[in-house]
């Protein structure tokens, strides 16, 4: 892997527009991803994808977490929530990565009503906001209309600590045993 940059996996593939794989590859950048490392086959099964990325070093031997860019999001619930738990289940360590949605209007033009009713979106998509959904997952949403860098990468940063907090799972207090 080429220093600095972080291995990306494509479980849906980069999407069939020219102009969209080209915005894909900027936003990664963006987020330190390293497009020379990709990893998007096989895409006709999320199971089968799992297993075998499950089988990558990098990741069994707990490395830099890597990227998860998903190029489709509609039905939410099934493409991306879902398709993440289905995911982690099949190789753990991605629970560790750090999530990307990539939605267009075109496949997908209701996507933020439906994120809104399934978690907190904290802006308009074209913003690259952050999108908490179902458990606490967090996911940094991206649009073909997203561009500046600087943005995005600040909100990769803001991602990957809100990822922290959801590999933590929910913080369980404990009261004193009472005296008396």
């Amino acid at each position: 892997m080429t220093p600095g940059r972080t291995l990306v996996l494509l479980p849906y593939g980069m999407p069939d527009a020219p102009a969209h794989r080209e915005a894909c590859a900027s936003i990664l950048l963006s987020c330190g991803g390293d497009i020379e490392r990709m990893i998007d086959r096989p895409v006709d099964d999320l199971e089968r994808f799992g297993r075998y990325v499950s089988r990558i070093p990098a990741l069994r031997e707990g490395a830099q977490p890597p990227i998860v860019l998903l190029t489709r999001t509609s039905p939410l619930p099934l493409t991306v929530v879902s398709a993440r738990r289905s995911l982690e289940r099949a190789a753990p360590a991605l629970g560790r990565a750090s999530w990307i949605l990539f939605v267009t209007d075109e496949d997908d033009p209701f996507f933020a009503d439906g994120a809104r009713r399934l978690g907190t979106l904290s802006a308009e998509p074209s913003l690259a906001p952050l999108w908490v959904g179902p458990d606490g997952m967090p996911f940094l949403v991206t649009t073909p209309e997203t561009r500046a860098h600087d943005v995005i990468s600040g909100r990769f940063l803001s991602l990957r600590a809100q990822a922290e907090k959801y590999r933590r799972g929910p913080v369980m207090t404990t009261r004193p045993p009472s005296r008396g």
